[in-house]
């Protein structure tokens, strides 16, 4: 038997005024469904990766206010460069509480093979070397190790006016820790994703100063960008170097996520 609310003689005996009330109220419920929807599926990925190959003892960098999810059997501590109340500023809500200081580039003082997983969600497009992140991150693992990388593909973010970053370009910050390339990152940030896309105005000659004014103040950007192809390649060019293989990598919402395990 149907709902009487989806029969039309139902509705001719409301008044105008409660027929508009009720279908804004439904535009405004089913819009945020839609809105909540791709962070459900993305939440559900994580948590499948997670499952699979989350266990024992491990750290998440830079997890903010989301961290990925973590099973029930599995420990983790969480490391980030800003203490808890400066993450709260930077996130403007309450973050993950207490955080280990540890930088995500080069996991200063943190002990070799000292964990069993590291997750970096992301925060590796951050990071001036992202090749030597996962080198140190590999190096704080134990022999078979799970590094989980979460990163933005450029097509679905700010970024998607960008090229991805060139394997030349990640292996030239990989050899000097990207210093040769630091101002070119802030100058094409500005022009491939703070003009086209944020709407700010700068001329040609003005990209420069204000590259150098942004790298003075250390102003936090995506200094790379990829696709689930190029960062692949990039995977793909460092394996045997670094010492991980690659078990897979699956792609939702505006992510592909990427399952590393050391050798």
């Amino acid at each position: 038997m149907p709902y009487k609310d989806e029969d039309v003689a139902y509705w001719m005996t409301k008044e105008p005024t409660d027929l508009a009330h009720r279908v804004a109220t439904l535009h405004k419920m089913r819009r945020a469904q839609s809105e909540e929807l791709p962070r459900i599926k993305v939440a559900t990925v994580r948590k499948a990766v997670a499952d699979l190959y989350v266990k024992g003892y491990g750290v998440e960098v830079g997890a903010g206010p989301r961290p990925f999810p973590i099973p029930a059997h599995a420990r983790c501590v969480y490391g980030d460069i800003r203490d808890g109340e400066s993450l709260k500023d930077y996130f403007a809500r309450d973050a993950v509480p207490l955080p280990e200081h540890i930088n995500a580039q080069d996991f200063a003082g943190v002990p070799d093979n000292r964990f069993d997983f590291v997750i970096s969600a992301h925060v590796i497009e951050h990071l001036e070397d992202p090749i030597g992140s996962i080198y140190h991150a590999m190096r704080v693992l134990v022999p078979g190790g799970i590094h989980i990388l979460s990163v933005p593909d450029l097509r679905h973010t700010f970024d998607r006016k960008r090229s991805p970053t060139t394997l030349d370009h990640l292996v030239a910050d990989w050899r000097d820790g990207g210093k040769s390339t630091r101002l070119e990152g802030y100058a094409e940030f500005i022009r491939d994703v703070a003009v086209p896309v944020f709407g700010h105005k700068f001329k040609e000659e003005e990209i420069l100063p204000e590259a150098i004014r942004l790298s003075e103040k250390n102003f936090d950007i995506h200094f790379h960008a990829w696709t689930d192809v190029s960062f692949l390649e990039m995977l793909s060019h460092v394996k045997y170097d670094i010492g991980f293989e690659v078990l897979g990598y699956t792609s939702i919402g505006n992510e592909n996520i990427f399952v590393l395990r050391k050798r």
